[in-house]
């Protein structure tokens, strides 16, 4: 009997230890898995801020995409409001080349701000490049009363193929009616009316939860619309372009224009 339970015992032992191992191995896998599951969870927390975020109401998100973009200088409208009679270019005549759509044959046209114009401008969300397209059957050169569209530039659309806006059919609109009846577009590089593409995003996003585009644009602190329109005529003094007939629907363009000294003989409906 001594033997026997000795023997039982050992056994018991021997049973326990392993249960005992056992249970110890996955307690311990079960810790190390839930602790890496935990900091796992908190780095893609830090990585993505959602913890600012969980469980919060939509004022508490837009206050988030608020901070995360970076301040608009008001300086950026100033050029709208700047005389460009002078000795100097706004903008300087770079290069030309053919460009074969789907809609017509057309002449692109490069230029670059100067040095001067990008210091005034000092906006740092839009680009200093723009660009004029126009017919090849119709060659606007020398001419008054000449049909223009002044367009902005709108990636989420006219590249992205978003909805949001008709960009991308407005400046469609143009180039057929500039292939048909002569005339140019003049492309600006002013992402969102000149607050870039990161701002535009984060102003979507403040549309996403019900504010509207000025309502968004004011609680980031950006202008309603900050684009410029300097360069418009050296680039209409340089084609040799007295006077145009502006294709648009926005009275604020035609009202800017003027001031910077264009003569609009009249405006065309897009």
């Amino acid at each position: 009997r001594i033997g026997f339970f000795s023997l039982n015992n050992s056994k018991m032992r021997f049973t326990t230890a392993i249960l005992s191992s056992y249970f110890f191995l996955r307690i311990t896998n079960g810790f190390a898995a839930s602790h890496s599951r935990n900091v796992q969870t908190k780095v893609f927390l830090r990585n993505h801020d959602i913890n600012r975020i969980a469980n919060q109401d939509d004022i508490a998100i837009s206050e988030m995409i608020k901070k995360n973009i970076g301040d608009l200088k008001s300086t950026a409208a100033v050029t709208v409001e700047l005389d460009w009679h002078s000795k100097e270019k706004a903008s300087i005549y770079i290069a030309e080349t053919n460009l074969p759509t789907d809609i017509g044959h057309f002449r692109l046209r490069a230029y670059r701000n100067s040095l001067d114009m990008q210091e005034l401008i000092n906006n740092e969300h839009v680009g200093n490049e723009p660009a004029v397209i126009y017919s090849s059957k119709h060659p606007p050169f020398g001419e008054f009363g000449v049909p223009v569209r002044i367009h902005d530039q709108c990636i989420t659309s006219e590249v992205f193929g978003s909805k949001r806006c008709d960009c991308k059919e407005q400046l469609k609109m143009a180039l057929e009616y500039v292939d048909e009846h002569g005339g140019a577009v003049i492309y600006l590089q002013q992402e969102g009316r000149g607050i870039g593409l990161a701002n535009k995003v984060a102003a979507y996003a403040l549309q996403d939860i019900g504010l509207d585009t000025v309502d968004a644009n004011t609680h980031l602190g950006l202008p309603e619309d900050c684009r410029h329109y300097g360069a418009v005529p050296s680039i209409l003094e340089d084609m040799g372009i007295d006077s145009i007939k502006l294709m648009t629907n926005n009275p604020r363009k035609i009202s800017k224009l003027s001031e910077l000294g264009l003569k609009i003989d009249d405006t065309i409906p897009m």
